[in-house]
């Protein structure tokens, strides 16, 4: 299977460089022209999960007033047997406790205003309109919860 035959035809993008970045159980994400974030799904009836991203992101890059970065999807192909969602890479470093703690006291503090203000703000939106859209991984949504509290409200 020729990935990059798949992301130029499905995507109109012409693709000098792709490179696996990574993979899920069933997805795979790479690296093209050394810019964008493709990911991409090949079994079938997967439609919806990456429809709803898609929604999703495109909902939070238009309702949110924040200085973090979400991916802003500038390619997609979604069908029953293949889909597919492009973006920019966000460039950055993941945070762990490791490097939350090697922060001075005012960066810990500044990060933990950015956090909250980000909560404060998603909280505070109107979802109506992607209703439909319910996030089905609870387990995920756990993950990230334990990491954030073992980062920054654990320390406290």
């Amino acid at each position: 299977m020729d990935i990059k035959k798949i992301i130029e035809e499905k995507c109109n993008i012409v693709v000098d460089s792709i490179k696996l970045i990574g993979e899920g159980y069933d997805s795979k994400a790479y690296i093209v022209n050394n810019e964008y974030v493709f990911k991409i799904k090949f079994s079938a009836n997967k439609k919806k999960g990456y429809e709803k991203e898609k929604v999703i992101y495109d909902f939070l890059n238009k309702k949110l007033n924040t200085n973090i970065k979400i991916p802003n999807i500038e390619y997609s192909y979604i069908s029953e047997e293949l889909s597919i969602l492009g973006y920019k890479e966000i460039k950055g470093t993941f945070l762990t406790p490791e490097i939350y703690f090697a922060l001075s006291k005012e960066k810990q503090e500044l990060l933990k205003q950015d956090i909250a203000m980000l909560l404060r703000q998603m909280h505070d939106l109107d979802y109506s309109e992607i209703s439909s859209y319910t996030i089905d991984n609870k387990q995920n949504v756990l993950e990230e919860y334990q990491l954030l509290k073992e980062t920054i409200y654990d320390s406290l």
